[in-house]
């Protein structure tokens, strides 16, 4: 209904098996008649059919939505692994505790943040080295 190609291979057939017709009437008696071309028209379904129809092909790309969800899904817990694979290697490297890493990763995150004014204390017990960074 909806394929051309298989459209296009019907009108062939048709076409070819018309003309073989035509060549054996003309066998026995002349047959002044010369195929030049068939067309087929679509098939016009009726209002239920087209209505199954739009439902099914609803279906078929709900279905394709959810795949191509599924797939991004697995891609982005690919990357979340192997970001969580490289945070641990950078916080080994670094000597860091989980505690400070995080620290570290709040850090960044402020900073990035427009306007930021960031705090550092350096020491553990004295409150007397303390910046305040302004941008």
């Amino acid at each position: 209904m909806s394929n051309r190609e298989i459209l296009n291979d019907i009108d062939a057939k048709i076409t070819k098996e018309m003309r073989d017709f035509v060549a054996q009437l003309s066998k026995n008696k002349e047959f002044p008649v010369e195929i030049v071309q068939v067309t087929v028209g679509k098939a016009i379904p009726n209002e239920k059919q087209l209505d199954e129809m739009n439902n099914t092909a609803k279906e078929v790309q709900a279905k394709q939505t959810e795949e191509r969800r599924s797939e991004a899904q697995k891609a982005r817990e690919s990357a979340e692994k192997q970001r969580a694979i490289a945070d641990k290697a950078y916080m080994r490297e670094l000597g860091l505790t989980p505690e400070q890493f995080i620290q570290l990763r709040a850090w960044e995150v402020i900073e990035k943040k427009q306007g930021a004014n960031i705090d550092v204390l350096v020491g553990a017990g004295s409150a007397s080295n303390m910046w305040n960074i302004r941008r």
